[in-house]
């Protein structure tokens, strides 16, 4: 490259890259890398080049400072060298050393690893010939993001005005560019200079989930096509357009025939353990910005030959609020700005006198020098004397300024040098308001609201979600705090503030109407946030259930994602009593069509009754044992499997005089519908559809790890591709229906006789089962097909030899009449179980038995879910309003999600207390699995235990929205983690605050 100077009408330099004049007659691709756009400047202060892509690892040390200009948030290298020295180009060169991108297609056998874009980062493609400036917009040059990077990105897409070289196209000696800069962020100034206008974006990429996927794609069309709306393309300056061959990974499945270039972005550390949190290194801790309304009188600086050098006299608009100048504090007057290059006097009475400042590039000296109101710019520093109350703006404008007598409908601003992590802007735990009355409950201290940023990122809103609390004659205190520290706010790239802004108060104006607002907030910074007095000898946790705590940052989160497989097979207890079957069982895989329900109790896949660990488990995949040797191939077109909670729980347990059962009528019945617990609350999920179909393939029958031979079902295997996976969440405890009738209950009978351990009925009684107790009921729904074979054999037991009751199998299932007519069953259409036909006699079999079908389930645990404590609102007639809960859905990993759900009563009974008690319904220990009082049998006591008096008598039913159990004094919340099963990643929950006035 060769160094010259740029157009006349500049002082910015250009590099001279390899160029053909814009003659070529095939647009190439030299190199895609990748680095940091900033301005670099040298040790005069004089910007040499602007809007430069350079190498992410310079930053300040040695030859090189970074900065970021507060006011722009612009980036400035500068080299600490005279430009045009020896010194100077070496650093240069040194700058200019860019990493590359990886020639990566999506290509399914494309291998990791991907080349990893900080988010913030910017992307540099270098031509052969000098480029078209009219064809160089974001509809030539396209991005590309998601899983996979198929929905687009908007990044400026800008020609480097630094390389490329002058010539003489048409008629005029121009400027014209050999480089693409594709920038992932777009500043404010950035977006309004845009033609069309960009949208600002200060993060830049979305971040990466996965180390080991592309999610972010560079297209570059070679052919333009107007039915995908591509009417133009990338070209030099005689027309001719990049060439789709030689010049790396194509994608030629468009009709555009783009150049491509598959990358990942950076993530979280946390996730994909990128540095940095994902962004550009950045070692510049970001700052508090403050401004004041000042009236400034500006002359020219007699000590200077430099016009642009001034002397300013400022009066502030708050006498408090006045400070001394400090070099590089802003003057903006209207858009004009000037930087301060001195120290200067200490104000007197609100005023500085002649304060030393220097124009800004670009601003207008005549209108600054006409001076007016403007705005004074600085940063929070502890030691210049100034309130810390004065880096807060309030709107509307306090009586006093800058914090006496606000408006109970206020909202508070914090500025700050650079653009902030949302994720660590969070309205309960680092940037918070507090009631300082006397007395409240940990619970009630915090002001609830919500913090809203400016598109920039660099301005934080606190917004209370209601007036705040005031009784009229009354000037309450409020305290602001914007915690700093490595727990606190943090810049993109993971910093902390440079300075702390200590603890501001403001006052309400006395004479605001009276506010009843009020509410609680759970943080998660202790399992016991608020303990009552009387709790001086036990815990009081507010919520419990399938989570775990991260004291450290004050959250809790699920249980981790994990999978695994649990048997049905002679390895378990009770399974290993049965009896085996010494023949293959056809139904349900019959060419004539079948339909069958059976059920897997908790016990016969070795899961204890009231282990929570294996509760809410979503049943992913589901196998089945062959008989003999393995399967044969075959096909059914037609196929449906379909699960839900059995509302019966067979019970074998034998009369050791007899042998015969003594539940004989606690198993299936033939209707098929009534086997189901509960058609409203639990439905029967279709969990692989009939048109999904099944196909048999040897090559798929493993052994299990109890060394029995097994086969998929289709479940989640042999689905459409671009289609997620089907769950069904079974032992959930969101799931509020009873069942397991004509038996003893849950433990049953049999597991007891069995193993000899516990009590049958024990801790739920007959009909009083809930989901955690009810088996796995699956319906397999296999369609008449003349191409199917159906010669395979199922392998199962029978619960007793000496009754075919109670039932685990309902059936009806086609075949061969004595007439040597076939019969077919259409499952869609039998309602009832009507048994099978006998294949030697021909003849019908009870549609009713106690085949137990051998399989394995295979689970993940992708739902945890939590119950809180009762909660008093301590008001006459309570209203809600929406929770606020953070982190927020947006702040939340991809595909995860948390769920509430809540309930409302008018009375509790009795009221908390201590001593065995151990305050009744506000002690998250007294409630069990499903929320409600724990019963003795599952470890409460009769003291503790305590009656719910619901909003509509027997209604014990979870609503999803707070704001309709409005009027109820008590309410209780559910939290469920939803996580991303195909990725592991989980949401967290850091606060969750409730709003209510009266």
């Amino acid at each position: 490259m060769i160094e010259a100077d740029s157009d006349p009408n500049t002082d910015l330099k250009i590099y001279v890259d390899p160029h053909e004049g814009g003659a070529a007659t095939q647009l190439k691709i030299v190199s895609v890398e990748w680095g940091r756009l900033v301005d670099i400047k040298d040790s005069t202060g004089a910007t040499v080049f602007s809007d430069i892509v350079v190498r992410d690892s310079i930053l300040t040390q040695g030859s090189f400072t970074l900065d970021v200009d507060p006011i722009s948030a612009r980036q400035t290298l500068t080299i600490n060298k005279l430009y045009g020295s020896a010194e100077f180009k070496a650093a240069l060169d040194q700058a200019l050393h860019l990493q590359s991108v990886l020639s990566k297609s999506l290509d399914p056998s494309e291998l990791p690893p991907f080349t990893a874009l900080p988010r913030n980062s910017a992307m540099l493609v270098t031509f052969n010939d000098l480029l078209d400036p009219k064809r160089i917009d974001g509809t030539t040059i396209r991005m590309m993001t998601e899983y996979p990077p198929d929905q687009p990105f908007e990044a400026r897409i800008i020609g480097d005005p630094n390389h490329g070289d002058r010539v003489d196209f048409d008629g005029k000696v121009k400027f014209y560019s050999t480089r693409v800069i594709v920038d992932m962020t777009v500043s404010q100034d950035e977006a309004a200079a845009a033609n069309p206008p960009l949208v600002v974006n200060s993060i830049g990429l979305p971040a990466a989930v996965d180390a080991n996927k592309p999610n972010v794609l560079l297209r570059i069309p070679t052919k333009t096509d107007t039915a995908s709306s591509q009417f133009e393309v990338l070209e030099n300056l005689t027309g001719h357009r990049l060439s789709f061959t030689g010049n790396g990974p194509v994608d030629n499945t468009v009709a555009t025939l783009d150049v491509i270039r598959a990358v990942r972005s950076m993530g979280s550390t946390v996730v994909t353990g990128d540095p940095s949190n994902g962004f550009l290194a950045d070692n510049l801790p970001p700052e508090i910005i403050g401004e004041q309304g000042v009236v400034v009188v500006v002359t020219d600086d007699p000590a200077s030959s430099d016009p642009s050098d001034l002397l300013v006299d400022l009066t502030f608009g708050t006498t408090v609020c006045a400070q001394a100048v400090r070099p590089d504090d802003v003057l903006d007057l209207g858009g004009e700005r000037a930087t301060a290059s001195a120290l200067s006097l200490t104000p007197i009475n609100g005023v500085v006198t002649g304060a030393q400042f220097h124009l800004n590039s670009g601003s207008d000296l005549t209108t600054f020098l006409a001076g007016g109101s403007g705005e004074f710019i600085t940063t929070w520093l502890p030691t210049a004397g100034v309130l810390p109350d004065c880096f807060v703006e309030y709107s509307p404008d306090p009586l006093t300024a800058p914090n006496v007598g606000l408006a109970t409908q206020m909202v508070a601003t914090v500025k700050f040098s650079e653009p902030m992590d949302p994720a660590t802007m969070q309205a309960f735990d680092t940037f918070t308001i507090t009631r300082t009355t006397a007395g409240l409950s940990a619970l009630r201290k915090n002001v609830i609201g919500s913090l809203a940023g400016s598109q920039d990122l660099r301005d934080y809103t606190f917004q209370p979600t209601l007036p705040l609390r005031h009784a009229q004659g009354t000037a309450e205190i409020f305290q602001l705090d914007v915690v700093g520290g490595s727990t606190g706010v943090r810049d993109l790239a993971g910093n902390a503030l440079l300075n702390s802004l200590p603890a501001v108060t403001f006052t309400i104006d006395p004479n605001e109407p009276t506010q009843t607002s009020d509410g609680f907030v759970l943080k998660f910074s202790s399992p016991d946030e608020d303990i009552p007095s009387f709790a001086t000898s036990f815990d009081t946790p507010e919520v419990r259930g399938q989570h775990l705590y991260d004291l450290t940052r004050g959250i809790i989160r699920p249980r981790p994602l994990t999978r695994f497989s649990a048997q049905a097979d002679q390895s378990k207890p009770v399974v290993g009593a049965m009896i085996p079957f010494t023949q293959a069982i056809q139904t349900p895989l019959s060419n004539l069509g079948s339909k069958m329900m059976g059920v897997w109790r908790y016990h016969d896949v070795g899961f204890s009754l009231v282990d929570e660990g294996t509760m809410n488990l979503d049943v992913e995949g589901l196998n089945w044992a062959p008989f003999g040797a393995g399967v044969a191939v075959d096909q059914f077109p037609l196929f449906q499997l379909s699960l839900t909670h059995s509302r019966y729980l067979p019970d074998e347990e034998i009369n050791t005089q007899t042998l015969l059962p003594t539940k004989t009528l606690s198993g299936l019945v033939a209707t098929f519908s009534q086997n189901v617990a509960s058609s409203a609350n639990d439905p029967l999920k279709v969990v692989h559809p009939k048109d999904y179909g099944y196909i048999l393939t040897p090559a798929d029958t493993f052994v299990s790890s109890t060394a029995t031979l097994m086969h998929p079902w289709p479940l989640n295997r042999q689905i459409p591709a671009g289609l997620n996976p089907t769950y069904y969440t079974w032992r959930d405890t969101a799931v509020q229906t009873l069942g397991a009738p004509n038996g003893y209950g849950a433990d049953t009978g049999r597991l007891i006789q069995v193993t000899g351990l516990g009590k049958a009925g024990s801790p739920y009684g007959k009909d009083q089962v809930p989901t955690v107790g009810l088996p796995l009921l699956f319906e397999f729904r296999c369609y008449p097909n003349d191409s199917s074979i159906g010669l395979n054999g199922f392998k199962i037991a029978l619960a007793l030899n000496s009754s075919a009751a109670p039932f685990f199998r309902a059936f009806s299932t086609g075949g061969i009449l004595a007439s040597g007519q076939p019969k077919k069953v259409d499952p869609d259409n039998e309602p009832t179980a009507q048994g099978g036909v006998n294949p030697i006699t021909g003849l019908t079999t009870p549609a009713l038995d106690n085949s137990f079908y051998y399989g394995q389930a295979d689970f993940v645990v992708r739902i945890s879910r939590s119950h809180s404590i009762w909660f008093d609102s301590q008001l006459g007639s309570p209203v809600y309003y929406t929770p606020l809960v953070e982190p927020t859905p947006s702040q939340q990993p991809a595909g995860t999600s948390l769920v509430f759900a809540y309930r409302g009563a008018t009375t509790l009974t009795p009221a908390p207390s201590g001593g065995s008690a151990k305050g009744t319904y506000i002690n998250a220990d007294n409630i069990d699995f499903y929320g409600d009082s724990k019963i003795v049998a599952l470890g409460g006591t009769a003291a503790s235990a305590f009656t719910v008096g619901f909003v509509t008598p027997g209604d014990n039913t979870w609503k999803p929205n707070l704001t309709s159990l409005s009027g109820a004094k008590f309410f209780q919340f559910r939290v469920s983690f939803l996580s991303n099963a195909a990725t592991g990643l989980y949401p967290e929950l850091s606060a969750v605050a409730f709003p209510i006035s009266n």
